[in-house]
């Protein structure tokens, strides 16, 4: 309930600003450096968009943007969002599935694209700068086990190697073909 708030607040407060940086877009002042901040992205020649200085302030607010894609949806970073908003996955493993959970590739809570596993099924999510997180095609169902092997409804087969019974963040995944090693977090 408390996170349905803050996510309630979050939306009301985009469309205040989404509001008011709209109205503004259409007056003869030209734009200044705080004003221009909303309108990254949108396509528009920057020297229109984020005028010109002579300090080139503007230009390296543009760079340190480039750098933190995740600061326009208000988060210091991509891990900062997804801390924020992803949901406790409570995992069990008893019967030997893969852990329930979210899993980046080398553990990097900042990239761009991540696994969520929950009932067996693993969606897939890339970072989108003006969405956030969004899912990348279809669910792939958990469809065969045999010790650490996994074989999905896709045909794609990953390796799950489960260290640590009681710590499910030294466990990893990898898929066939791929080195990219995939660690748990719980969110």
């Amino acid at each position: 309930m408390k996170n349905d708030m803050k996510r309630i607040i979050l939306i009301l407060a985009f469309i205040l600003c989404f509001g008011i940086s709209a109205c503004g877009r259409g007056s003869s002042d030209g734009y200044d450096a705080e004003d221009s901040e909303d309108h990254r992205g949108s396509g528009e020649n920057e020297s229109v968009v984020y005028g010109s200085t002579d300090d080139g302030q503007d230009k390296e607010s543009v760079e340190i943007d480039k750098d933190n894609p995740a600061k326009q949806l208000g988060y210091s970073s991509i891990e900062e969002l997804r801390v924020q908003e992803h949901e406790i996955i409570a995992s069990d493993d008893s019967d030997n599935t893969v852990a329930e959970g979210y899993w980046y590739p080398d553990g990097n809570r900042n990239s761009l694209t991540y696994i969520k596993i929950q009932r067996d099924t693993l969606y897939w999510y890339e970072f989108n700068p003006e969405q956030g997180d969004v899912q990348v095609g279809e669910a792939d169902g958990i469809v065969f086990k045999l010790g650490s092997k996994r074989r999905l409804k896709s045909g794609k087969t990953l390796t799950y190697t489960d260290t640590s019974k009681l710590n499910f963040e030294d466990c990893k995944i990898c898929f066939e073909g791929d080195a990219t090693e995939y660690y748990w977090r719980e969110r």
